[in-house]
């Protein structure tokens, strides 16, 4: 691996010719406290950020021919760049890139991917702030502050605790969590579902509602709850599952009706596409679309 530094910034040349393709993993030393912020920013590929004891790493794999890794230090935190080798063929590129940052566990950590993967383990009493345009975002065993923003896929976060503002576009989200903050969270998706399992015991207030799909709500009434959870799906369902055998309302097959004659009425008045509607449909426990414009 080439290193060139300049001043508080290293850029590595991860893919020079003489070491390509390479699948030999490179580690390079970051100067991040515990106190500090971590910034990443790529076009695409697959982050990896993950809660160590040891000294904070970044560790490369899988980088192309061009492909540019930039490493800026300042006296806030340290913020990482992926940049395209070939400009001029930027809307074919694919990124193979993996990039592991083991980080300390309690961490600011904000992460900007295009496309890709993006995830998050071992995290304490972290801040954790993410926009993904497409593909999944996956969580496990992370306390804090969790903010997640995608476009176009999955939130998949299990075993968490803390609070919560989590919102899909298009996708899904299914969350099993074990503690939760006092004050207001938020599940949002505009189309897709919803899925969440809560520990049993917990302070909170479950708002489970749906605009065009069913909701089946299983966790019991808590009185003078320090925390709410709100679950809103615009289309699809929301299914909110504990440990406790209550069952505070279930769906009923009149409920999954009424949304699917909601999504078909959607898809006939050309606000929603096919492929929605089917994912709608799907998540409502019915088949594929079946409508006019699919006859004669």
């Amino acid at each position: 691996m080439e290193s060139q530094a300049h001043g508080s910034e290293l850029e590595l040349a991860t893919g020079t010719a003489a070491e390509l393709p390479s699948d030999a993993p490179s580690t390079t030393p970051l100067a991040l406290g515990a106190r500090g912020r971590l910034t990443i920013r790529a076009p695409a590929g697959f982050i990896v950020v993950e809660g160590s004891e040891g000294a904070p790493t970044l560790e490369l794999r899988g980088a192309q021919l061009g492909e540019r890794v930039v490493v800026n230090s300042t006296d806030e935190g340290v913020d990482i760049s992926v940049l395209p080798g070939d400009e001029r063929a930027a809307g074919a590129w694919r990124s193979r890139l993996r990039l592991v940052v083991r980080v300390p566990p309690s961490l600011r950590t904000r992460v900007q991917l295009a496309s890709g993967r993006v995830r998050f383990r071992g995290l304490v009493g972290a801040e954790v702030d993410l926009e993904l345009a497409s593909g999944i975002a996956s969580l496990r065993d992370v306390t804090g502050l969790l903010r997640l923003r995608v476009s176009n896929g999955r939130i998949d976060a299990n075993n968490v605790a803390g609070r919560f503002d989590m919102e899909v576009e298009s996708g899904a989200i299914r969350v099993s969590v074990r503690g939760i903050e006092p004050g207001n969270h938020r599940l949002y998706t505009r189309f897709g579902a919803i899925r969440a399992h809560l520990a049993a015991g917990l302070a909170v207030e479950v708002v489970a509602r749906s605009e065009h799909g069913s909701v089946r709500n299983r966790y019991p009434v808590v009185q003078n709850a320090s925390s709410k959870l709100e679950l809103l799906a615009a289309s699809g369902s929301v299914r909110v599952s504990s440990d406790t055998p209550e069952a505070v309302a279930t769906a009923s097959t009149a409920d999954q009706a009424l949304g699917a004659r909601r999504v078909l009425d959607s898809l006939r008045r050309g606000r929603i596409s096919r492929v929605e509607a089917e994912v709608l449909l799907d998540s409502l426990g019915f088949g594929r679309v079946d409508d006019d414009r699919d006859r004669g």
